[in-house]
């Protein structure tokens, strides 16, 4: 029931087929109960598969009875139909808020339930369908199912989101991408993880650009100011005719083309091209900071210096905080 609750909530972001939904839902765990499984458990989901087959179920709810399983460990395939996908990811998520929630939560190297192991398999679940599916969102539909018989509070949800966000760390770390580059995007407290990992991968191709250092460093530098500075009452807007200087000038006009450009860029999910694009600031944000002093006494320029500040903060951060970037 409470996994056919899950599916149910998964029908419309995955665009899947009712019925097979909640059909695959309801039969997912009958092969538990044969004696060939009980004889062999490593056949858990396959026998579901023949006996669904051999039943006339739908072949696509036979398929997903097998791979509901999958990924069974880390380098393992990930299934291969949208269903299956649903089914395994609905099936982890119980089985962590449900343990989670009676507070059975892995200690050191102590993990009888395999959590990490299905925290692992929902990270790389919900990386492999670009439907807009929120960890959070997901964790409190898991949490529905156990309203008659648990109540967990607010701090077992939080304690299980960033245990399988530790699962997302260690995830990038096994394939040796530097904890600053994941942090960097983990900055913009993004909880759909298929568009962090689009972050990543992108940030994987910025750091090698021969503008990163550069941006990365003036990113920080606009973050230290802007920290040290009063901006309660600022908002974004800029006075052009309070820019003095012909760098801040040129900045500016950079800056407003640029927010055009990637907004489009933006909806399509392509940070390759926005980062590609951001390094082309590199030459008006070096000439800004060699030319014009931002923290002056005149109380008018230098804030609209700060609101041109923010802009570029905005912008240079948009994919991820690559001021946390260390790259030399």
């Amino acid at each position: 029931m409470r996994i056919q609750t899950l599916m149910n909530f998964l029908i419309q972001p995955l665009q899947l087929n009712e019925r097979q939904a909640l059909r695959a839902a309801e039969l997912c765990k009958c092969d538990l109960m044969t004696g060939m499984v009980g004889e062999f458990p490593e056949l858990q989901g396959l026998m579901g598969y023949y006996y669904a087959q051999h039943d006339g179920e739908d072949m696509l709810v036979a398929q997903a009875l097998n791979e509901q399983y999958m990924p069974r460990f880390a380098a393992d395939a990930l299934p291969e139909t949208t269903l299956g996908l649903a089914l395994s990811l609905a099936d982890r998520l119980d089985t962590l808020v449900g343990i989670f929630a009676i507070g059975q939560k892995p200690t050191g190297v102590k993990d009888p339930f395999k959590l990490r192991r299905h925290a692992l398999a929902v990270v790389r679940l919900l990386m492999a369908t670009s439907a807009p599916l929120n960890l959070s969102t997901l964790i409190e539909q898991a949490l529905h199912g156990y309203e008659d018989s648990l109540q967990p509070g607010k701090e077992m949800v939080a304690e299980l989101h960033a245990f399988i966000l530790e699962r997302m760390q260690s995830f990038y770390q096994s394939q040796d991408i530097a904890t600053d580059l994941i942090q960097a995007v983990r900055a913009r407290q993004n909880d759909w993880l298929y568009d962090v990992d689009m972050r990543v991968r992108a940030l994987l191709n910025f750091i090698h650009l021969p503008e990163a250092v550069s941006l990365s460093a003036a990113c920080k530098r606009v973050n230290n100011i802007l920290q040290q500075a009063s901006l309660a009452s600022l908002n974004t807007a800029v006075e052009p005719q309070q820019l003095e200087e012909a760098a801040e000038r040129t900045l500016f006009d950079h800056i407003q083309t640029m927010e055009q450009a990637v907004i489009p860029l933006y909806s399509e999910g392509n940070y390759v091209h926005i980062l590609e694009q951001l390094a082309t600031l590199r030459e008006p944000v070096d000439a800004f900071f060699d030319h014009v002093m931002v923290m002056v006494d005149n109380e008018a320029v230098k804030n609209n210096r700060l609101r041109l500040l923010l802009r570029l903060q905005a912008l240079l951060q948009g994919v991820a905080d690559i001021s946390l970037l260390s790259i030399q």
